[in-house]
């Protein structure tokens, strides 16, 4: 993607939920693959630092259901985040414990910052399909979670 693509995803995402809008700028400025944000852990977020260790991954088998496992390379490593991000996570952390209260005793508490309405984890799949829903909402061309990742080596190497 080019910046000026990213600056119209980010607009856009201006007009979204709070949670899909983080998830969505945790890609664009982490690069992280779809199953390693799906398994990130607020315990994981340092907000004073700046940073957010990227250790496991979310992953789905059939046979299996939804499960965390190691990342694809088995390599932890910390990713750090601009202010920015780091404002905008306090504020979604915020809404989540909004929701958390409102579930009560329903909630599942896996400390995943990205969760399905009642705590448990999502499929990593389903970010495909929300991100197809929010291009053809916005006008946007087709996008998929690895596209950002791609598009962060491509900044960062040019940088």
């Amino acid at each position: 993607m080019q910046p000026d693509q990213i600056k119209a995803v980010l607009a856009a995402l201006e007009e979204e939920p709070i949670d899909f809008k983080t998830m969505i700028h945790l890609f664009i400025v982490t690069g992280c693959r779809r199953g390693e944000i799906m398994a990130m852990k607020w315990e994981k977020v340092n907000f004073e630092r700046g940073e957010i260790l990227v250790d496991c991954g979310m992953s789905y088998l059939p046979d299996r259901g939804i499960y965390e496992g190691p990342t694809k390379t088995g390599k932890a490593r910390y990713i750090s985040i601009p202010r920015q991000t780091v404002s905008l996570l306090k504020k979604y952390r915020a809404w989540q414990t909004e929701q958390r209260l409102k579930m009560g005793d329903l909630w599942q508490d896996n400390g995943l910052l990205f969760t399905r309405q009642n705590g448990a984890p999502l499929n990593p799949g389903a970010i495909n399909l929300e991100l197809s829903l929010f291009c053809e909402r916005h006008g946007l061309p087709h996008l998929n979670p690895h596209l950002f990742r791609h598009s962060v080596a491509s900044i960062l190497l040019s940088s």
